[in-house]
């Protein structure tokens, strides 16, 4: 199943996402994060597992304790039970897909 413009935004970590494609395998989105915003704190999923491409930007994602800095050449892999965290430290928006 393919989702068209379902959109929503959370204002406290300052993001939109849009859902490109949901199945019951698979759920892809897209997330626009302004400069400064992100997740407050590190946090894991029991049974998920998480790609984080960049499209545009950089994205800094804090992954079992070590910080990445992820641009469009670099990909972050989150698995059941690692913590996790991401947030925008530059100072542009950033775009990326889980």
């Amino acid at each position: 199943m393919v989702n068209k413009n379902i959109k929503f935004s959370n204002p406290i970590i300052k993001d939109e996402i849009e859902i490109l494609h949901e199945s019951s395998e698979k759920l892809i989105f897209r997330t626009y994060l302004e400069a400064g915003g992100g997740q407050a704190n590190t946090h894991y999923h029991t049974k998920i597992t998480e790609k984080f491409k960049v499209i545009e930007g950089e994205l800094t994602v804090i992954l079992n304790g070590e910080k990445r800095v992820l641009n469009s050449s670099t990909k972050a892999i989150v698995k059941p039970f690692d913590t996790h965290q991401f947030f925008n430290a530059s100072g542009k928006a950033v775009i990326f897909e889980v």
